[in-house]
């Protein structure tokens, strides 16, 4: 899959091919799902994130994208309230959302209406 990401602080941003997220096969992740991104939020936040300014530090590389939407396509067994299918928007400090799928924490999550 296509991802967005830098490798260093500062650097240029370069589009990559990484393997896909894929959820733990024993079920073990805490409320994990998948979700196939189809918008984006960039924000100035972002711009600090990706030359290492924000209060908040993301190891390298960093994915930029602190919210976004799109459409949930796996869930863990202990998922509660989100199914494959669902419309969601999420935001996240840690998980950019600059790429195809992002794997992300069901409580960064909130099913938008239809």
């Amino acid at each position: 899959m296509k991802i967005i990401q830098v490798y260093s602080e500062g650097a240029d941003i370069e589009w990559t091919d990484v393997k896909r997220p894929s959820l733990s096969p024993a079920g073990a992740t805490h409320q994990m799902l998948i979700v196939a991104v189809c918008s984006v939020g960039l924000s100035f936040a972002d711009n600090l994130f990706l030359h290492g300014r924000y209060q908040v530090k993301k190891l390298c590389p960093i994915v930029p994208g602190l919210e976004g939407g799109g459409i949930v396509t796996a869930v863990a067994r202990n998922v509660i309230e989100l199914r494959i299918g669902n419309k969601i928007g999420f935001n996240s400090l840690m998980n950019g959302s600059c790429a195809e799928e992002v794997l992300f924490p069901e409580f960064e999550c909130g099913k938008l209406p239809d």
